[in-house]
C-alpha cells in the first residue's frame, strides 16, 4: 500500500524525529504496578536492561535463565523476625536451609537484616544475627495461627541445632 512503512523504516523514522517508544506491563498475574510514580526516563532505563521487564521485585527475582516462573501471590504476607547470638563459625546458608525446611512453600523470602559483633556485649567468639522471614501462600490468606507454630519450631530448632541464644 502506498505510504506504508515496514518495521525497519518505522524505527528509522522514529529515531530521525527523536521519538522514543517504551511499553511496559502494569499487571502480571493479578499484581498491579502503580506506574504513575515512574517517570518516562525511569521506565525507559528499566526497559533497556532486560528482555523482560517488571517493576515488582518479586517478579524480577525470577527472571533468570532456566528458572521456572512462579506466579506472585496476590495474598498478603505475614512477616516475622528472629534474632539470636551464635558462635562465629555459624554458617548462614545452613540457617536458610533450616527456615525453608520448616516453612516449606509458605516461606516466600528470607532476608538477613543485621549481623552484629560486640565483644563486650556478646563475647569475642559470638555474633548476633537478625533474619526476616516472609510467609505467604499462593492460594489463600494465611492466618497467624498457621504461622506461629512454624515460627515456634524455628525458635526451638535455632536453639537446638545452632546452640543459639535467642534475643
Amino acid at each position: 500500500a502506498a505510504g506504508s512503512f515496514d518495521r525497519l523504516q518505522f524505527d528509522q523514522a522514529l529515531r530521525e524525529f527523536g521519538v522514543d517508544l517504551v511499553s511496559h506491563v502494569v499487571c502480571i498475574g493479578g499484581v498491579t504496578l502503580d506506574a504513575s510514580r515512574l517517570s518516562f526516563e525511569q521506565i525507559k532505563k528499566r526497559s533497556q536492561h532486560s528482555p523482560m521487564h517488571c517493576a515488582d521485585p518479586r517478579v524480577t527475582k525470577q527472571l533468570k535463565l532456566g528458572q521456572k516462573f512462579v506466579e506472585v501471590s496476590k495474598y498478603p504476607p505475614i512477616t516475622r523476625d528472629i534474632s539470636f547470638i551464635v558462635d562465629k563459625n555459624f554458617v548462614p546458608n545452613n540457617y536458610f536451609d533450616l527456615i525453608r525446611d520448616i516453612g516449606g512453600d509458605l516461606v516466600e523470602q528470607v532476608e538477613l537484616l543485621d549481623k552484629f559483633e560486640n565483644e563486650a556485649k556478646f563475647h569475642k567468639d559470638k555474633i548476633s544475627y537478625t533474619y526476616r522471614v516472609v510467609y505467604r501462600s499462593p492460594e489463600r490468606t494465611l492466618k497467624t495461627e498457621e504461622v506461629e507454630p512454624l515460627q515456634a519450631k524455628l525458635y526451638d530448632e535455632t536453639k537446638k541445632q545452632f546452640n543459639a541464644e535467642l534475643r
